[in-house]
């Protein structure tokens, strides 16, 4: 009798054994074996972070952020920038990362000119007016030529969102809405300088390497311009209303959402964008941009 007990009570550890090891499995990715590659999308802007988390288990694949969001097909996770994965149709709420606000970078002696022409500040309104404006006939030397802006296309992670930014400083508000756009009789001229403004590759190393040349102002993230911008005289600008551009890492495949969701909170990758210049502390629940439909329209336009 007590060895039959015996035999029971070691068949029931090694079963109890066996749900522990799925459980655990299944809190890893079991789904995806737990032990197999979490293949993580990244927009290029983040592209040196995300190889941070490259490893025998994690690949990563480096895209534009328009391109990732027509197709999630085959990864398990993204990294990118608030609100791309909501503009992609994901439903799994986002890991919030890392924050940096979004700046105007201007060349010193250029800045002083549209500070004055703007009315003491510059905001991205009357900087957009501006656009393609002789300097002569704004304040500046004639040998300047014409006033240029760089931004970076709305199909990359951050030229989408400093055009966002950029309408909000239109408006003078965040909350702005796509009938917006129809009722201000000005904003469609504007808004066609500012598409023009739109470069294929980012404008800000070209903005740094043929200083003062190419630009006179360019959009860009702060963490890139702190990192790049090297003894160069550059004025920054926080406009009005300010935002930032906020790291998230969006679950894609539920059966690795933990995975993804433990990658996310990893010091590998917090530690790789702090020294990119990335705020991973206070991180904002609001990045304070308008709205991803909003956003989305914008592209179109």
């Amino acid at each position: 009798m007590n060895r039959a007990l015996a035999v029971v009570a070691a068949v029931t550890m090694v079963v109890g054994s066996l749900l522990l090891r799925s459980r655990l499995d299944d809190t890893s990715g079991g789904g995806n074996g737990g032990n197999a590659k979490v293949v993580l999308a990244c927009v290029t802007e983040l592209a040196d972070a995300c190889n941070a988390l490259a490893g025998a288990n994690v690949e990563i694949r480096i895209a534009d952020a328009g391109t990732t969001s027509k197709s999630v097909s085959g990864i398990d996770g993204w990294v990118t920038l608030d609100p791309w994965p909501e503009i992609a149709g994901l439903s799994a709420s986002p890991v919030r990362v890392a924050s940096s606000p979004l700046v105007i970078a201007t060349v010193a002696e250029r800045a002083a000119v549209l500070q004055a022409h703007c009315g003491g500040t510059i905001g991205w309104k009357c900087l957009g007016d501006a656009i393609e404006s002789d300097w002569a006939s704004i304040g500046g030397q004639p040998e300047w030529g014409k006033v240029r802006v760089g931004i970076p296309s709305v199909k990359t992670a951050t030229g989408l969102l400093l055009i966002g930014n950029a309408t909000a400083g239109y408006f003078g508000r965040p909350d702005v809405a796509t009938n917006d756009f129809d009722v201000d009789d000005g904003f469609l001229a504007w808004f066609a300088k500012l598409k023009r403004a739109q470069q294929p590759a980012d404008p800000f190393p070209t903005f740094i390497q043929q200083f003062p040349a190419s630009f006179s102002a360019v959009g860009v993230i702060e963490a890139k311009e702190t990192a790049g911008v090297g003894v160069k005289p550059v004025t920054v600008v926080n406009p009005s209303p300010q935002a930032s551009a906020v790291v998230v890492v969006a679950p894609v495949n539920p059966s690795t959402e933990g995975r993804v969701r433990t990658l996310a909170r990893s010091a590998a990758l917090r530690d790789a964008l702090k020294a990119q210049g990335w705020n991973i502390d206070a991180v904002p629940t609001n990045s304070g941009l308008p709205g991803a439909g909003v956003l989305l329209a914008l592209s179109t336009r």
